[in-house]
């Protein structure tokens, strides 16, 4: 059996162990503001994304951020190499459907870059803005 499948039948073992909702919520105390690296489950809905076109821009704009101009290998070293996360200019949500996304509406973006634009309002001159704003 592979790591996770052992990590989550530990997991399903705890809570037949001490129950439900000692597990998932951090204990009886009702204080969950301490509570580090506890286990919970988490039930969401999320957009499926393609992690071939997310791949495809990236190696477009050769890992560089196109917002502030740099690569984590420029400033980690080999450890950076290939490093980078693209980002959607319109988003999906905005959009409400499914569509069939392309290299078009994906650009290449740094960590702190990616953090700032989801800041925004989702609008596609968000990355014209933010370019202004590094410039100041």
């Amino acid at each position: 059996m592979g790591r996770a499948v052992h990590r989550a039948a530990a997991f399903f073992e705890e809570i037949l162990k001490h129950g439900k909702k000692k597990v998932i919520n951090g204990g009886d105390n009702g204080d969950y503001t301490k509570v580090e690296n506890r286990r919970v489950v988490r039930r969401h809905l999320a957009r499926e994304r393609s992690g071939f076109l997310a791949e495809k821009c990236k190696d477009r704009d050769k890992y560089r951020c196109q917002v502030c101009r740099m690569t984590f290998e420029e400033i980690y070293g080999h450890i950076g190499r290939d490093f980078a996360e693209a980002h959607h200019k319109i988003p999906l949500a905005k959009i409400g459907k499914k569509i069939d996304s392309s290299l078009d509406n994906l650009i290449t973006v740094c960590s702190n870059c990616h953090r700032m634009l989801h800041q925004m309002k989702g609008e596609a001159d968000d990355v014209k803005r933010l370019k202004r704003m590094l410039r100041r």
